[in-house]
């Protein structure tokens, strides 16, 4: 796998790379941002660039007070996070992007902030119509989690959201993908220019403690709230009922909707980077079964880089198509899950091998995935736009 070239111009120099450090940057976000560990999006947010002048605003989700901290703001909508809850169907990204619920403070806030920034940053399409006559000649980036469009098939918002998701793809000066398939998804459904999509993978740190879940019983799955992670949580909850001798890990905010909770299911909620390893560690197996969604789940990439061997959907392991996945993750549909985590349970020899070879997986990734720089990708796009504007080039 080659690294991506980033936008090239013959007048583009290394020192005017610094002279645009201090341009001033806005992410826009929805949902829990902080703390930046919170959710896999929320990362996502806060690992994309680390250089540029930037600040992260968002709006919604499971936030019950304004919190800020040094560069992210995080605001509460309470009337629209329980409309949504209400309505379903994946609805609160709709209700943001129409805006009729949301708090004046953060709009104006948002309008501020996009008002006085060189460059815009969406994290998601859903505020793109509250902005999109404040943007005029600005550098407009699309950090593309996912194919909303995909994500939507047969909800009553599909074509909604395929409306507001193509406006923001028309308008971006860059696109950037998480996976090569839906960069081909953004040329085949929206006709999307080659030219202005760019592969960033999610990525992430090795893990701090060593695996030692050879003798363990305990199984770990990750997901914050999202309903893809909500319903694999209805599933692991099935599956804690039938295994009693079986511990299953929970790590994030997501829950189940179904049932009541099992004794041998321990929920720990969004924890910090070493909370998570010291649970993940001791954990002989981690679960993904998702059936929905577009994008590659960062949980895969995690569940890699602390040594864990993977039972997954054949969805879940979407991003990962260059790679040989087969000695670390075992795939297989969701009714075939409780067969196989006993199959694994039984065969301690093979839980270990696979455990070095989700090890050595992870190595490949990280050194074959040479990520490219994306904070100086968006500064030659600026550069360039600004050389185009003024007739330079």
């Amino acid at each position: 796998m080659q690294r991506t070239e980033v936008p090239n111009s013959n007048n583009f120099k290394k020192e005017t790379l610094s002279t645009y450090l201090n341009l001033n940057v806005i992410q826009i976000a929805h949902g829990r941002i902080l703390p930046e560990y919170s959710s896999a999006y929320s990362l996502r947010c806060h690992v994309l660039i680390n250089k540029l002048n930037r600040k992260i605003i968002s709006v919604a989700g499971a936030v019950f007070n304004d919190e800020k901290s040094e560069y992210a703001e995080q605001y509460r909508s309470l009337l629209l996070t329980g409309l949504a809850f209400i309505k379903g169907k994946r609805s609160l990204e709709i209700l943001i992007s129409r805006g009729k619920y949301l708090r004046k403070k953060y709009v104006n806030r948002l309008k501020e902030l996009v008002k006085s920034s060189e460059i815009i940053i969406f994290e998601g399409p859903w505020q793109y119509p509250l902005v999109k006559d404040d943007l005029n000649d600005k550098l407009v980036v699309y950090d593309a989690h996912n194919i909303e469009y995909v994500l939507r098939k047969g909800n009553i918002f599909q074509g909604e959201c395929e409306r507001i998701e193509g406006e923001l793809l028309a308008r971006s000066d860059i696109v950037i993908s998480v996976t090569k398939k839906d960069m081909k998804s953004f040329s085949e459904i929206y006709g999307v220019d080659e030219k202005k999509l760019f592969y960033a993978p999610h990525e992430i740190d090795k893990g701090a403690m060593q695996w030692r879940g050879e003798n363990s019983n305990s199984i770990v799955f990750i997901g914050s709230v999202y309903s893809p992670n909500n319903a694999a949580l209805n599933r692991i909850q099935d599956m804690a009922s039938k295994n009693p001798q079986f511990t299953f890990e929970i790590i994030g905010s997501a829950k189940p909707t179904k049932g009541s909770k099992m004794k041998n299911m321990v929920f720990h909620g969004v924890v910090d980077d070493n909370k998570k390893s010291e649970i993940m560690s001791r954990c002989f197996l981690a679960l993904n079964p998702v059936t929905e969604g577009s994008g590659r789940n960062l949980k895969m990439v995690d569940y890699l880089a602390h040594g864990l061997p993977v039972l997954s959907t054949p969805i879940g392991v979407r991003g990962f198509e260059d790679y040989d996945i087969s000695d670390s993750i075992v795939i297989c549909q969701p009714d075939e899950f409780d067969e196989n985590i006993k199959r694994l349970s039984e065969n301690r020899k093979k839980i270990k091998g696979m455990s070095v070879n989700a090890e050595k997986l992870y190595n490949e990734i990280i050194e074959s995935e040479n990520r490219i720089d994306v904070d100086e990708l968006i500064l030659k796009a600026y550069y360039n736009k600004k050389s185009e504007n003024a007739g330079l080039r």
